[in-house]
């Protein structure tokens, strides 16, 4: 009797391979969609930064415009129209869980303000120029004089170095101020920066159609002789050495002289220039600036009224 045997070696391995092929290719599903899986769900969170970003750069925009409408820091970092524009990108603004700082810069008569919002990798910039902005316009000199309001400045920059986080602020806390308003040097910590612009910087552009030495008078309020001192110039300060323009206490005074001196400074060309002033002590307020080619001028209550800007 003959007997048969089937050869099923073949067909095992057969099946052996298709089962392998089969796993190899529900491990590239798998595989596939975890894959697709965390793209997505990286997609998205870069999509929500995204927005998020986007929201914090126009919430800043709108912050920086209020503050130009209002002519007032009202972040405290020391310019009108920047946000927390101080250097410390902790101290910038959230929104949404997203940053934002913005920058402000002059261009003439325009205000040119970019806004960038940052949420992780993501990234809004928006920029906006404001036409015949820049501050309130060039003061006029006419005459051999020219007056400008404390409050009415055409720029600003936050202290620096050991002064960084002053800054000056609008106020209108003190009685007999002209205008109803007049700038403080914040926070009142007792610091000192002496003979350096470190201190928080206010700028008044003149437009000069005289030139020659001009007498700086400044109106100042003082708490106390810890807290009474500004200095102030074109360019630089001319008020280095001694105490700086100072004045004490507790009432409006005209100064315009430090322990070594009258300050005054001199204009050569006709134009455009700056006048600033800058914080010597913090705490100091001031509410007015006269600048005058008449050497026995002396000013008296709240001053003439502030010149025409153009």
């Amino acid at each position: 009797m003959m007997m048969h045997y089937r050869n099923n070696s073949k067909r095992r391995g057969a099946t052996a391979i298709v089962m392998v092929v089969l796993m190899l290719l529900v491990a590239m599903i798998v595989i596939g969609s975890a894959v697709s899986g965390a793209r997505d769900q990286d997609l998205t969170v870069r999509r929500v930064e995204t927005v998020q970003s986007i929201y914090a750069a126009e919430a800043g925009m709108n912050m920086a415009i209020r503050e130009i409408i209002n002519n007032a820091d009202e972040d405290g970092d020391g310019g009108v129209g920047s946000i927390s524009d101080d250097g410390n990108d902790a101290n910038n603004p959230v929104f949404g869980n997203a940053a934002v700082l913005v920058t402000t810069q002059a261009s003439g008569d325009d205000t040119i303000l970019v806004s960038l919002g940052s949420r992780g990798t993501a990234t809004r910039r928006i920029e906006a120029t404001l036409t015949g902005s820049a501050g309130n316009g060039a003061f006029v000199e006419s005459g051999g004089i020219v007056v400008m309001e404390a409050e009415n400045n055409t720029g600003s920059l936050a202290g620096a170095g050991a002064m960084s986080g002053h800054s000056w602020l609008t106020a209108s806390a003190l009685a007999d101020s002209s205008g109803g308003q007049y700038m403080d040097s914040t926070p009142n910590s007792g610091q000192n920066p002496g003979d350096t612009t470190d201190g928080p910087r206010l700028d008044y552009r003149v437009n000069f159609s005289t030139t020659g030495t001009y007498y700086v008078w400044i109106r100042l309020y003082s708490p106390s002789g810890a807290d009474n001192s500004v200095h102030a110039g074109i360019g630089t300060p001319a008020s280095y050495g001694g105490t700086g323009i100072d004045g004490c206490c507790n009432a409006w005074i005209w100064d315009n002289a430090t322990s070594f001196g009258i300050v005054t400074v001199s204009v050569g060309s006709t134009g455009e220039s700056t006048f600033s002033v800058w914080m010597r002590e913090d705490g100091t307020k001031f509410d007015k600036i006269i600048l005058t080619t008449d050497s026995g001028y002396t000013p008296s209550g709240q001053g003439p009224t502030e010149s025409a800007t153009n």
